[in-house]
């Protein structure tokens, strides 16, 4: 009886995340880089393509802005993303970050609490969903 259950409701649970149509991170990475001197954070930035029978489900971001901003608020690093929706920043300070990734056009969206430790590459996938404004 549980098992019937909890099928269903697991399912919709996933259909109703998978469907949201807000800007969001898709993943996550941490691990090890060769300079020692500082943390880096490789991301990617992507928009859902809606166009029917096309071969690629994402399009790149380009010259989309993200800003780091440290636990005060006060703004850190700015980077823009290139041609291929990719951005790189390097953090010498170690400590919490939060990003702020924006884009005319599109939702924004803030990423909290990124750690930003010596020696390791932290990669990440955001995907920035289409601003329905109607003014």
């Amino acid at each position: 009886m549980r098992k019937t259950l909890l099928f269903p409701i697991l399912t919709t649970l996933l259909l109703i995340g998978c469907s949201t149509k807000k800007s969001r991170v898709v993943s996550f990475e941490y691990g090890e880089h060769f300079d020692t001197s500082c943390a880096i954070l490789e991301g990617e930035v992507y928009e859902v393509n809606l166009i029917p029978n096309s071969k690629d489900s994402l399009y790149p971001v380009v010259n989309a802005i993200i800003k780091s901003f440290d636990t005060t608020d006060k703004a850190y690093k700015t980077a823009y993303t290139n041609s291929r929706g990719k951005f790189s920043m390097s953090f010498f300070n170690e400590g919490t970050y939060h990003l702020v990734v924006t884009k005319d056009g599109f939702q924004p969206i803030r990423v909290t609490n990124f750690i930003a430790d010596t020696g390791q590459t932290s990669s990440i996938k955001i995907i920035l969903a289409k601003d329905h404004k109607l003014f």
